[in-house]
């Protein structure tokens, strides 16, 4: 009989049979029965199969959390499990990986100890685990990684399911609970999600680490996690310095050499940073219901939330408002006005693009020679100046007066169409494809199970069951990438968003008559998607009610308070030749004027 067969008559089966008192057990498993079905690998340590000698045992044990290695299956529990199995079937004292990390296929980067794994095997390795999700939970990996393990002239065992990977039959069935893997940890996905839900509505932190200027407050139980958050007074203070300068009106980038210079070693104060935490609602003493951050994006948007008070606000809901509102003025195109510019006023200045060739539409004032009738023209930036490339020679002048009058009145009209837009529901959002999927999924399971049940039945061959498994399964992967490709992605056209714009608007329409020059072109960028200048005509291209809700979510619309705010500069059309631009206002070059 093999070293690695280990097996006891009972009721004529051959059954794994271990007892604790047959080898040094963990303290937790002491005078306790396990029983365990193993199966020798191919080729197994001092035994008369096939191919090499193990030379090698490389175990590798994981545990999601370090919660999870503190309870449950643990990384000790993992080890001595294996270590009993090596010691009874006298291989060679295991060498050990072990990592907390996810099994997921999102974690595979981070997975450091695996992949030196992978690195180091060579012939006559044993890579050894207590159960095939330890390893992954992802089926493509594990089947690749696998395979290539294999390939290298090594084995591949899992104790508690008892496959080998090098036979068709084994590779099935890995195949079979590598996808049971990764079905539970779908489920874990969305328990674990589910509770944050649960304690952020509680009021409780659960996004990691605390902000710069808090900490977890002690649980009022003995055994209570820590989850709310308590003000560190001390990095509380410089926090509301951090805000105060963003309100007198510093830059991200001078508000981080500022606290580098007041506080060296606290922290790096890097400007991406400061816009985060300036951006940090949590600092008002909110928590969000939902996480904000889209996934996988590490830029300062943030998805709209419902948000409740939660804790002790370093800076007040107004001050943080205030400062929502100082970034905004920031995002400036370019430099402000000097109060002495002739075109400081002019409505727009800096908003609009050249229908010929993409450029910026630049304000060109007149001399004060006094031989004008008019302040100036707008005119695209080439055909003024050109460093480089060819000029636009053939784009027109309108003139100052009756282009702003047009922009302004096209404005208040849009006011209701918007409006009225904003008031009704947006289309709800949904993959058009996805009964179709979901019924090609449910086939292909179905398939998977009828084969698994022919493989109990052995009524096909080996080779023809591995081939069809094969092909299932590279399906459902094929399947799984084109759905996610199809699938349209979360939207911020929400109905809170919609209502959010509309509020907005409705308080713009109401100052609209009081705003000065500034503030209205301030307005007018928030609400177009481009402003085109043609030859003979001008359009607007408004934004619909889906983006105006989305820059609502983002913090797009402006809330003026008074201050003047620069919009921010529309980008260049992508073709850079004549557009259509519809209908719009008739403006005539004055020749003699222009010339």
């Amino acid at each position: 009989m093999s070293d690695l067969d280990w097996t006891t008559k009972k009721h004529g089966d051959n059954v794994g049979d271990m007892r604790a008192s047959d080898t040094k057990g963990s303290k937790g498993h002491r005078g306790k029965a396990i029983r365990a079905r193993v199966q020798a690998p191919s080729g197994a340590h001092a035994t008369g199969h096939a191919g090499p000698a193990i030379t090698r045992v490389l175990a590798y044990r994981r545990v999601s959390t370090l919660e999870q290695g503190k309870q449950g299956n643990s990384l000790d529990l993992q080890r001595d499990e294996i270590r009993r199995y090596c010691e009874y079937a006298k291989l060679p004292e295991p060498i050990d990986f072990e990592e907390t990390e996810s099994g997921s296929a999102e974690a595979q980067e981070r997975r450091e100890q695996v992949a030196k794994l992978l690195k180091q095997v060579r012939r006559g390795d044993l890579v050894l685990v207590s159960k095939i999700d330890r390893f992954s939970r992802d089926i493509v990996f594990t089947i690749s990684s696998v395979r290539e393990i294999i390939k290298r002239g090594a084995r591949f065992l899992s104790i508690a399911e008892h496959f080998d990977p090098s036979t068709p039959e084994g590779e099935t069935q890995m195949a079979l609970w590598a996808s049971i893997a990764q079905m539970e940890r779908a489920r874990i996905r969305e328990r674990t999600e589910g509770n944050r839900k649960r304690l952020r509505a509680m009021g409780y932190f659960v996004e990691g680490k605390p902000p710069f200027g808090y900490v977890r407050a002690q649980g009022e139980l003995p055994n209570e996690k820590p989850r709310r958050l308590d003000v560190d007074p001390e990095k509380a203070k410089i926090v509301r310095e951090m805000f105060d300068l963003c309100i007198a009106g510093n830059s991200a980038v001078k508000i981080s050499a500022i606290l580098r210079d007041r506080y060296p070693g606290v922290l790096s104060f890097e400007s991406e940073w400061i816009l985060n935490a300036l951006k940090n609602r949590v600092y008002a003493g909110q928590l969000a219901l939902t996480a904000v951050k889209p996934k996988g994006h590490t830029s300062t948007i943030r998805r709209p939330a419902e948000w409740i008070d939660a804790h002790e606000p370093i800076v007040s809901m107004e001050t943080w408002l205030t400062a929502q509102d100082a970034l905004v003025s920031r995002r400036a195109y370019g430099a402000v006005p000097r109060k002495e510019s002739k075109t400081a006023n002019w409505i727009m200045r800096g908003i609009a693009r050249c229908a010929i060739c993409g450029s910026v539409i630049a304000a060109a004032p007149n001399s004060d020679s006094g031989r004008h009738t008019h302040a100036g023209y707008y005119v695209c930036h080439r055909r003024l100046k050109c460093k480089s490339g060819e000029r636009c020679k053939t784009a027109p002048f309108h003139k100052q007066a009756e282009t702003d009058e047009f922009l302004l009145s096209e404005t208040e009209k849009h006011f209701e169409e918007i409006r009225g837009e904003l008031m009704q529901n947006p289309e709800p959002v949904r993959n058009p494809n996805a009964d179709q999927f979901e019924s090609k999924r449910a086939d292909l399971i179905a398939a998977r199970e009828r084969l698994l049940a022919l493989v109990m039945a052995g009524t096909w061959s080996l080779e023809v069951i591995d081939r069809k498994a094969k092909q299932i399964e590279s399906d459902l992967m094929a399947l799984t990438i084109e759905e996610r490709r199809s699938t349209i992605q979360e939207t911020d056209d929400t109905i809170e968003n919609r209502n959010g714009a509309r509020q907005w608007l409705e308080k713009v329409a109401a100052r609209w008559p009081k705003m000065d020059p500034n503030q209205r072109r301030a307005v007018i960028a928030a609400m177009v998607d481009r402003i085109v200048v043609g030859t003979d005509k001008i359009t607007m291209q408004w934004a619909n009610a889906a983006t105006m809700a989305t820059r609502y979510a983002n913090g797009a619309l402006v809330n003026l308070r008074g201050e003047v705010v620069e919009p921010r500069r529309h980008g260049r059309p992508r073709k850079m030749e004549p557009v259509d631009t519809g209908e719009g206002l008739d403006l005539e070059a004055d020749d003699a004027d222009e010339a």
